[in-house]
């Protein structure tokens, strides 16, 4: 059998001709390309399945939470508005993962975006449309669910400690309700808006357009491409532009009234004041963390492709600056589209526990109960087997004494 056909063809030739020293350029990029296409898919995948357990784990604590918790009334209502935002954030960035970031992985290690190329010869036409658009359109509504829903986490953490005691009126269950429905129905919208727009105009969305792949533009450049490249870079400018207004004018506020607490000595009395105080410090060093992993890669991805577009409408080629800068690099592009937005949805179970004092309790009280079934299989049984016993014990007493 043929050595090379037991390889890849990079693969093989850098071990048969690379001793000999007469590796090309386009070779040795080739090469690199390959590795790092590897190594990236491998660092996804890995994300994937970290961040699919800790999302599922932070999920099942909290649907207990939501659903079962002595505070709640009733099933459809809760007063646990914290665990409803943490809840519906758990479920986006569970489907990031679960959805997208499988095919994600597949290009990565087929190279570049051949897997969905490979796709029609496995399927027809109509398949490899809806495979499209389907890790397009999910990929989207999930980042886009997150940013809203750390936008309503941050106001509410400038609210609960600028104004405390009217915190429970303007955050009620029923608003929290309000807000999580608005927010998925606006990434909705957001999401099949640019595919709406590029239906119009006959134009299919490339998956994965950028600077680093300006040579399949040439047979693109049509009225539809600049429509779809136009309309989505305007959309994304706006949604991530009014999230981070807020959330930056929220986490400013929350910084200058801490520093004007601490400068003046404020002494506070009320024990819910202070709980909010220390919630929202916590707050200002963890959302524009999440703001960054969040927003950075979506702007970076749609910003390429935007410029990569102009270019390619006015028949010119970029500048030599922006070929060969560091963000045009192709484990660049790669690095920014797919491991950040995965180490993101990983991130936010840990960010969880960092912010919420109450999943932190919820957290320690599940595993003390875990640790407690794996020494004791069978110990609550027998304790209930026990208070049986013993108030059966205490009847048959009392009777006794009645009759005597």
């Amino acid at each position: 059998m043929d050595r090379s056909k037991r390889f890849p063809i990079d693969l093989y030739k850098l071990i048969s001709v690379g001793h000999k020293m007469k590796c090309t350029k386009e070779f040795t990029d080739s090469c690199i390309h390959y590795t790092t296409d590897v190594v990236l898919g491998v660092l996804v995948t890995l994300c994937c399945l970290i961040g699919s357990l800790e999302n599922g784990f932070v999920l099942k604590i909290l649907g207990k939470k939501v659903f079962k918790s002595p505070v709640c009334k009733t099933r459809s209502k809760c007063t646990n508005t914290t665990y409803l935002l943490l809840c519906n954030l758990a479920i986006a960035d569970l489907g990031n993962l679960l959805i997208p970031t499988p095919f994600n992985a597949f290009t990565l290690f087929y190279g570049r975006y051949d897997f969905f190329e490979k796709a029609k010869t496995f399927s027809s036409v109509l398949w490899y449309d809806i495979l499209i658009n389907l890790v397009g359109w999910s990929s989207n509504l999930f980042v886009m669910v997150s940013m809203l829903l750390v936008c309503v986490i941050a106001v509410r953490r400038a609210v609960a400690l600028y104004l405390p005691f009217k915190y429970n009126t303007y955050f009620k269950p029923m608003n929290i309700y309000i807000l999580a429905i608005t927010s998925w129905m606006i990434a909705v919208a957001f999401a099949c808006l640019p595919f709406y727009v590029s239906s119009k105009h006959s134009y299919k969305p490339e998956y994965g357009n950028s600077i680093a792949h300006l040579g399949k533009f040439g047979a693109l450049a049509d009225k539809g491409m600049v429509y779809y490249i136009t309309f989505l870079f305007v959309v994304t400018v706006v949604a991530v532009t009014i999230p981070a207004l807020i959330i930056g004018t929220a986490s400013f506020l929350v910084v200058l009234r801490l520093s004007t607490r601490k400068n003046i000595q404020y002494k506070v009395v009320k024990k819910k004041q202070k709980e909010s105080e220390e919630n929202a410090a916590r707050t200002v060093t963890i959302i524009p963390i999440i703001f960054f992993f969040c927003h950075l890669p979506v702007v970076y991805r749609i910003t390429t492709s935007f410029i990569a577009a102009m270019f390619a409408i006015s028949n010119s080629n970029p500048p030599d600056f922006l070929q060969h800068s560091f963000f045009a690099k192709h484990y660049i592009n790669m690095l920014f589209h797919f491991v950040l937005l995965t180490l993101n949805s990983c991130a936010n179970p840990l960010v969880y526990l960092m912010g919420s004092k109450k999943l932190r309790n919820t957290v320690l009280q599940y595993r003390e109960h875990c640790c407690s079934k794996l020494r004791n299989p069978f110990g609550n049984k027998k304790i209930k087997e026990e208070i049986c016993l013993e108030n059966c014990r205490e009847k048959s007493t009392k009777q006794t004494l009645v009759a005597t």
